[in-house]
């Protein structure tokens, strides 16, 4: 992996789309504007295309928002031609709009999934996050990183690593984190942002996922679950999970939780977080998703009382597999 080999394909003022995956997370939002702020300073000209006409605001305060172009996810189409840089989608299912491998010059990423969709593939699945990738190269080959792009990508790496936490940590991870605080990035900000002011609606999400909690296999996991009426009344139909689903899996003698939720009649968006034993990605790669090997992923068809006789079922049995080994 070396910088020059997406340079080589580029022409000074060249317009660059950047994506990522749908609903996009600390490191999509982060890796992707990084990553515009490096290629703005060296005389392109980088969007990220966000599939949605109403700004996040858990990432609004981050900088470079001047490269976010927000666009209908229905009726958007990519361009013919356009230079398509895609970030943090473990396979081609994951982009935001649907793409064709030909049209991806660059494909930089940390999922164990990804099958090298790009012309160009930065991958690294031992890395904490996609912003580890980005970070290496660009430190190794002595490229110019602002304060702007440091905030970014320290926002990313602490985001996708639980604040440093998460088994994805590693020597690296942390010192590429201490060069992005030498080069300016804002850790008051990021703290705050981050960990200090989450949307109020979280705390619905919680309260409602705490009343449908089912406790199972002896104890060790938990199964939250929210019906789109539930969801729709208390108005929690695109609040972050990851806060309230931390809260539960912190709890003694928990080692799993999922969370599933249904988010639109018949389609169940399901999510997982695992401790320490339970590999989260190769579980939800058995239902169809995928992600990390303690958080992870899928979305899921049919009736929600379904969905819970199902995963319960597989969870059981997946617990004591990996208890046993």
């Amino acid at each position: 992996m070396q910088w020059h080999q997406l340079t080589a394909q580029l022409h000074k003022g060249q317009e660059i789309l950047l994506m990522a995956h749908e609903r996009p997370d600390g490191d999509a939002w982060g890796s992707s504007l990084g990553l515009g702020f490096v290629l703005e300073s060296l005389g392109y000209a980088p969007r990220f295309i966000y599939g949605s006409l109403t700004p996040p605001k858990l990432y609004a305060w981050l900088p470079g928002q001047h490269m976010v172009s927000m666009v209908d996810k229905d009726t958007y189409q990519v361009p013919d031609g356009a230079t398509l840089l895609v970030l943090d989608c473990g396979d081609l299912t994951r982009p935001t709009f649907p793409l064709k491998q030909e049209q991806i010059l660059l494909n930089v990423d940390h999922h164990v999934s990804n099958p090298a969709f790009g012309t160009i593939n930065w991958l690294d699945h031992h890395a904490g996050a996609t912003a580890q990738v980005l970070c290496r190269l660009l430190l190794a080959e002595g490229i110019p990183i602002s304060a702007d792009a440091a905030t970014c990508f320290y926002t990313a790496l602490a985001s996708d690593t639980g604040g440093f936490r998460f088994s994805n940590v590693d020597g690296e991870t942390m010192r590429i984190a201490a060069q992005m605080l030498e080069m300016g990035a804002d850790i008051a900000q990021i703290r705050y942002h981050l960990w200090e002011n989450r949307p109020r609606l979280e705390l619905p999400l919680l309260q409602e996922m705490v009343k449908s909690m089912t406790v199972f296999a002896d104890g060790r996991a938990v199964l939250c679950a929210l019906s789109y009426a539930v969801i729709e009344s208390v108005g929690i139909r695109d609040t972050e999970t990851d806060t309230a689903l931390e809260a539960i899996r912190s709890v003694e003698g928990i080692e799993a939780v999922m969370l599933l939720k249904e988010t639109e009649l018949g389609q169940i968006r399901a999510s997982l977080r695992s401790k320490n034993h339970l590999n989260s990605a190769a579980f939800m790669e058995t239902i169809g998703g995928g992600g990390h090997v303690r958080a992870a992923g899928a979305t899921l068809h049919g009736s929600l009382e379904d969905a819970c006789e199902r995963v319960t079922a597989l969870l059981t049995a997946a617990l004591l597999d990996s208890f046993d080994e």
